[in-house]
This record gives structure tokens, C-alpha cells and sequence, in this order.
């Protein structure tokens, strides 16, 4: 009886590094999916920012982790997929500041809640940081309501 490669790949155990690199990826798309689907019936590009923040708390709340909480331990594929990840919340987060006619700076300081957020959450072991920052992103926001031109 000869192996094909589907054969040998199914006979060979997976690493726990691979089962781990594949679980990131698996919740990042998770993750991310779920925050278009969160934001779906939202019109105000306001709103949409801060659902970033409703989705990491909910997140929270059903105990679920998040991919760029990880910590890396020193191993480069994880720590890829961790910057990867975060990347991609940056650049989702800036084109929510870009139709909401936000200068790019506020994209940036919405990034730096919700890593905070994210890693407060964690050490705390509490969505109350989710909430906090959420907080503080509707304060910035605010800023640039109406005329404003800070």
C-alpha cells in the first residue's frame, strides 16, 4: 500500500506550534468577520469606530481570546501573525477614520485604546478596560464634531 500526500499529511500529528499558528489565523478571521458583521447595519462612520470597541468587549465577555493578546514567547511565526493582525485592525480602523473625515492621527490613538484595552482586559482578566477605552474613543471623537479643527 503506497501513501499519496493527503495520506501522508493526515498520518503525520500536526505540531502544537502548527495546531497553535492555525488557531490565531482561525481567530483572526473570526475575529475580524465578526466585526464586519457588527458593524453591518451601522451608517454613521462614528459608529462603526466604536464598534470596534462594543465587539472587543463582547468578545470579552463570552471569555473568547484575542489573537493579538497572544503573547509570542520569542517564536517568529507567532509573533507574525500577532503584527499581522494588529495591521490589520490598524488599517481597518484608519479607513473608518478616513470616511468619517477624522484627521489620521485619531485612527492612530483609536489603535493605541484598543491594544490597551486589549492587554488591560488580559492582565485584569475584566472587560471593564474595553469599556473604558470605548469611553475615552467616544471623548475623541467627539472633539471633532461639527466645526472643530483640532
Amino acid at each position: 500500500m503506497s501513501l499519496t500526500a493527503p495520506a501522508v499529511t493526515e498520518a503525520v500529528p500536526r505540531s502544537s506550534r502548527q495546531r497553535a499558528l492555525e488557531s490565531m489565523r482561525s481567530r483572526h478571521r473570526e475575529w475580524m468577520q465578526g466585526l464586519l458583521e457588527r458593524e453591518s447595519d451601522l451608517q454613521d462612520p462614528r459608529d462603526r469606530l466604536l464598534a470596534v470597541f462594543e465587539h472587543l468587549e463582547a468578545g470579552l465577555v463570552r471569555g473568547g481570546s484575542h489573537v493579538g493578546a497572544v503573547v509570542a514567547h520569542g517564536e517568529p511565526d507567532t509573533a507574525d501573525l500577532a503584527r499581522e493582525h494588529l495591521r490589520e485592525v490598524e488599517a481597518h480602523v484608519a479607513e473608518r477614520c478616513v470616511a468619517a473625515a477624522l484627521p489620521e492621527h485619531v485612527g492612530h490613538a483609536l489603535t493605541l485604546l484598543v491594544q490597551g484595552a486589549r492587554v488591560e482586559a488580559a492582565v485584569h482578566r475584566s472587560v471593564q478596560p474595553a469599556r473604558t477605552a470605548r469611553t475615552a474613543a467616544a471623548m475623541l471623537l467627539a472633539v471633532y464634531e461639527g466645526e472643530a479643527l483640532f
